[in-house]
């Protein structure tokens, strides 16, 4: 059966159990790239760097939760109710490079 790519719109882990952790480990990791950026009062001595180490680090959760992964290709009305129900609006759209066929979960309640 075609797998079709799948990912969330915001980014976050598409199981629903791992957006809790995500975000708190996204949380203590940000307040430590502060830290380490010498952040105070909303003052950013080396935005450039922050933004790089940011970077790495939400790669790095990326990895580790699984932010993109792939489903069957759902052919049923049925297959998409079920889809729906667990994971609420769905879209559908084409990446323009390629051509591929992706799901996008809409987080509504996010």
């Amino acid at each position: 059966m075609k797998k079709i790519k799948t990912m969330r719109i915001s980014g976050h882990p598409i199981e629903l159990e791992d957006i809790k952790a995500y975000n708190e480990e996204w949380k203590a990791l940000f307040d430590k790239a502060l830290d380490k950026c010498k952040v105070k009062d909303s003052v950013i001595p080396d935005q450039l760097r922050l933004q790089k180490l940011l970077a790495r680090l939400e790669g790095v959760l990326g990895r580790k939760y699984g932010r993109v992964t792939e489903w069957d290709f759902l052919k049923t009305k049925k297959a998409w109710e079920v889809r729906m129900e667990e994971f609420g609006n769905i879209m559908v759209t084409k990446a323009r490079d390629t051509g591929e066929m992706i799901y996008v979960i809409m987080d509504e309640d996010m």
